[in-house]
């Protein structure tokens, strides 16, 4: 029997981690191949790249997981260790790949995306820079040299030293006014494709995804994800929350439940240890601090290059 979904742990640890990547994984669809990435850490092309090493000692089982293979991005929240990848992931599909993928969403994370975390960095790009020869540095070079030297010589060392101060400023004000190229100011859509996640379901491709919000500094979404002709979803995920039975009921509809645990606000696993044994055995740790060692852990753990089935 042939798995409905396929779940790549891309990271498990929390923001302050250092043992492990910040919690992340992708769904796959394997009869029609989709990809969902479910957050985007930093240092995300690194994420993926140890997750293929992972996966080529093991049964090669997701070793092409790679920013060409993941059309499709779907970010839970704002916060750093959940979105601070996506910066690379966009350029990467547009520098390289000449391809743009699909953000997913609910309106309230991704209305504040490129205001607050992107557009500082990718609005303004730089379409073309000149190019130098040899002969070109040469007479650079020399031209400088000469420069110098006649500052220097028509005036003191005091008004020698103010006078390249003074040059310098002039140079810093040209490279912000002209730098040196064509510039082209841009928006998320230059980037990429924009779906919203509102209330009810969401299709994509065969996958179809539900949200709620949860009990989190800023908006942030827990999903379901089933496939059409299912009567309950495959696996639901908590993202950042506090300890809500409401929502862990609403998780709990599915087969497979994925949840965080954390201090603070976040959910503490003595809350957890609370829930009926079935559920418990239906429950899977990530987001977890690094003082938690998930071998000792009584809820399981996944771990960072897990391949988990769902049937």
């Amino acid at each position: 029997m042939s798995c409905l979904l396929r779940l790549h742990i891309t990271g498990v640890g929390d923001a302050f981690t250092e043992r492990y990547h910040n919690a992340s994984f992708c769904i796959e669809e394997p009869q029609s191949g989709l990809r969902l990435q479910v957050d985007c850490p930093p240092a995300f092309p690194r994420v993926l790249a140890d997750y293929r090493r992972h996966r080529a000692q093991q049964d090669q089982v997701g070793a092409n997981l790679g920013i060409d293979t993941i059309d499709h991005l779907l970010i839970t929240h704002l916060h750093g260790d959940h979105c601070g990848g996506t910066e690379a992931y966009l350029y990467m599909r547009r520098f390289l790949l000449g391809r743009k993928p699909t953000l997913l969403g609910a309106p309230q994370v991704l209305d504040a995306l490129w205001p607050t975390r992107l557009s500082g960095g990718m609005e303004r790009l730089l379409l073309s820079a000149p190019s130098w020869d040899a002969a070109g540095l040469s007479q650079r070079t020399a031209a400088r040299a000469s420069a110098q030297g006649d500052v220097s010589s028509d005036s003191g060392e005091g008004e020698a030293q103010d006078a390249l101060q003074d040059q310098a400023a002039l140079q810093d004000q040209a490279a912000l006014q002209d730098p040196g190229g064509p510039l082209v100011s841009l928006g998320l859509l230059d980037y990429c494709e924009r779906t919203d996640l509102h209330r009810g379901v969401t299709q994509l491709g065969p996958l179809r995804i539900e949200r709620r919000f949860t009990r989190h500094h800023i908006p942030t979404t827990a999903i379901r994800v089933s496939l059409a002709g299912r009567k309950r979803p495959l696996f639901g995920y908590s993202a950042d929350t506090a300890f809500d039975p409401d929502l862990i009921d609403w998780l709990a509809e599915a087969d497979w439940v994925i949840h965080e645990t954390n201090y603070g606000t976040h959910t503490p696993l003595s809350s957890l240890l609370l829930l009926p044994a079935g559920l418990k055995a239906r429950m899977r740790l990530i987001h977890y601090p690094d003082a938690l060692e998930p071998e000792e852990s009584p809820i399981t753990c996944l771990r960072e290059g897990d391949v988990v089935e769902l049937f």
